[in-house]
């Protein structure tokens, strides 16, 4: 079957009518297979030079050195240093640990050839154990031997994957394929926010509108590399801050405008991509630090996305203007914006072997290049473009052959440059939080995932605690790399929620206010003993409903929505806001919560007639007053909030 072939078993618009899995014939796919190819050749000729040297070289050391290229610490076998091969282990799985946690690729063969050359260096010295000449074959016997038995290995568990295969296609050719269906945008789809979401909302708003240059209330617990960076979650918090507009209050800008713009103007902050300076040195070998040029989806990708879904809630082109988004590292500044950025991401695709391009230097994850994906079919929709569509058949193809099990589950990440995979991280936690966004643009395969996910990784007891079959990173609270299931618990609420699942949603929430205290202090709603991510992805997924994210990043909101009157100002956190829809243009539908003592603040609607009357009711007071919009078409008024407090203003 040929990748196109394969593909097309896979494309949620061709004839596709059910969610089986398509046949197979191999365990990988053709670019995996290439680039392990040229690894393993490359590999070879590294074997093939060092044990020339090993074997017929004229000493001792010369023999030390090529067993200790062969493999890493072979030269220190060679010369009988026990303990210094076992910290040579120790420090190479350390050197492993720091490549795929920061891309830096020095160190796993700084290590290697340093242990090479230790154990060339006090080869033959006097006070060493004699040398063994069994040891020159050793080694490479101990190569072959891994080899052969990776080659079993894989061999066993493909087949034992194509077992599996056949058992979920018996229930997965049972389930049909269900389109993502266009919002409605009538008076049922608008979601009114409950309370406890909106004091959940508010430790997100306080991080969100203090200064740019200001990070109170952020965690801040390694060098930006990895999972817990500041960047994530700040898009967490523009994610989630879009999808409450979106569904909820697409007529409200005011603070709800004011933090998505300062969560993105908060990425542009030299320590929160100040990391890609030495990322791009030790993983590319370049002193480029050009953040968004090459590489790094991880920071074009996140945020792209985020300036995507800011410009379809609010219709607001900030971005689009040239240097909106500038980059400033001392005296080196890199103007970009929207459109630049969207040309950039498109470019990396178009250039990468995989389509799909790495995170930090090497690492390729399935996740993040979701958000360049999406964001670039943010940008076609919104301006016109067709960068998405050049793209998509080769990204449909890489993710489908390259980043799927033969058994259907999500592979999370691969080497760029060898081709392998980190088998701990196929795990529920990558198929939820890669399901989510991949039903945006790749449906048939997230509702796939959905079903295998819900079917077999998921149970729920009579008390309606769920149990997660978790593996690797899903006992890890992302945000502070403490042992908790908190992300795992978020991600798969999340997934529930986007899939429609309510029951399972509602039964994931109530497992984590169960295993992790929940407290209300000054008003907000949050999780303790987690981490600030935990808590803004609580957010995030609060937002959710079925299809919610597909929906906000594949329709735009109605014209009688983007220019019809909006919420235009009020204080925060005294007017908090559970709905504010314009359901014909010239209307205002709003749902107000108090979040202080003061019980009458001023709000100003603004988009009204000039001039014009209206009548504006008010639920708590229960009376309808007549008033009149000034000449820019605004209207300011006093607004007495008692609890939950319908405001509507109607045009006479």
């Amino acid at each position: 079957m040929t990748a196109k072939q394969r593909n097309d078993a896979f494309d949620a618009r061709g004839a596709v009518q059910n969610l089986a899995l398509p046949e197979l014939s191999s365990a990988l796919g053709p670019i995996t297979q290439r680039v392990q190819r040229r690894a393993v050749l490359v590999y070879l000729l590294l074997c093939s030079v060092s044990l020339t040297l090993a074997w017929f070289g004229d000493s001792e050391r010369l023999s030390a050195f090529g067993l200790g290229m062969t493999m890493p610490g072979g030269g220190l076998i060679y010369t009988g240093q026990w303990i210094a091969l076992v910290v040579t282990w120790l420090l190479f799985a350390v050197s492993l640990l720091l490549w795929f946690a920061s891309g830096n690729i020095i160190g796993p063969p700084l290590v290697w050839i340093g242990a090479a050359g230790y154990s060339a260096y006090h080869a033959g010295h006097p006070h060493m154990a004699e040398n063994y000449d069994v040891v020159l074959w050793l080694v490479p016997s101990m190569v072959v031997a891994g080899f052969v038995y990776l080659t079993f290995a894989r061999k066993r568990a493909f087949n034992k994957r194509l077992e599996v295969r056949a058992e979920r296609n018996r229930y997965l050719e049972k389930e049909s394929f269900e389109p993502v269906s266009a919002p409605s945008f009538d008076n049922d789809f608008w979601r009114e926010l409950t309370l406890d979401e909106l004091k959940q909302a508010r430790f997100v708003f306080d991080r969100a509108l203090q200064p740019v240059d200001r990070f109170d209330g952020f965690d801040w617990v390694e060098f930006q590399f990895q999972f817990a960076a500041v960047r994530y979650q700040l898009n967490q918090i523009s994610y989630g801050l879009g999808l409450m507009q979106y569904h909820s209050t697409p007529s409200f800008h005011g603070y709800l405008k004011q933090a998505q713009r300062n969560a993105i103007d908060k990425l542009l902050e030299k320590r929160v991509w100040g990391y890609w300076k030495w990322e791009s040195l030790w993983g590319n070998f370049s002193t480029d630090i050009d953040p968004i040029k090459k590489d790094n989806i991880m920071l074009s990708g996140w945020g792209g996305m985020a300036v995507g879904v800011y410009a379809t809630v609010t219709g607001d082109d900030h971005y689009s203007q040239p240097g909106s988004l500038t980059f400033q590292y001392d005296d080196k500044s890199f103007e970009y914006d929207v459109h630049s950025v969207a040309e950039c991401v498109h470019k990396n695709f178009n250039n990468s072997e995989w389509t799909l391009f790495p995170c930090e230097p090497n690492w390729v994850y399935n996740m993040c290049n979701e958000t360049g994906a999406t964001f670039l079919a943010q940008h076609d929709r919104l301006y016109g473009t067709h960068y998405f569509s050049d793209i998509e058949e080769d990204y449909l193809a890489s993710i489908n052959n390259e980043f799927t099990t033969v058994d259907g589950r999500v592979i999370a990440v691969r080497s760029q440059r060898m081709g392998f995979t980190i088998p701990l991280l196929t795990s529920p936690l990558a198929d939820a939080s890669f399901g989510t966004w991949a039903n945006a643009t790749k449906p048939l395969m997230a509702q796939r995932v959905w079903k295998i996910f819900s079917n077999e990784f998921v149970s729920v007891s009579e008390d309606g605690d769920v149990e997660i079959k978790t593996k690797g990173w899903d006992e890890v609270d992302a945000g502070s790399y403490k042992p908790s299931l908190i992300t795992t618990l978020g991600a798969c609420r999340g997934f529930a929620l986007e899939m429609g699942d309510y029951e399972l949603a509602d039964n994931l929430k109530q497992t984590a206010e169960n295993k992790y205290d929940v407290v209300e202090q000054n008003g907000i709603r949050y999780f303790t003993g987690v981490s600030s991510m935990a808590n803004i992805m609580n957010v995030y997924t609060s937002m959710l409903r079925k299809n919610a994210w597909a929906q906000l990043n594949t329709f735009n909101l109605p014209d009688r929505i983007m220019e019809g009157p909006i919420l235009a100002d009020c204080k925060y956190p005294e007017v908090l806001v559970a709905k504010a829809v314009s359901h014909t243009g010239k209307d205002l539908e709003l749902v107000l919560y108090p979040g202080t003592d003061e019980n009458m603040p001023e709000i100003t609607i603004s988009r009204l007639g000039a001039k014009s009357t209206y009548t504006v009711f008010n639920s708590t007071t229960g009376l309808e007053t007549e008033l009149i919009s000034n000449e820019a078409g605004d209207l300011i008024l006093n607004a007495q909030l008692a609890g939950r407090t319908e405001v509507r203003i109607t045009p006479v």
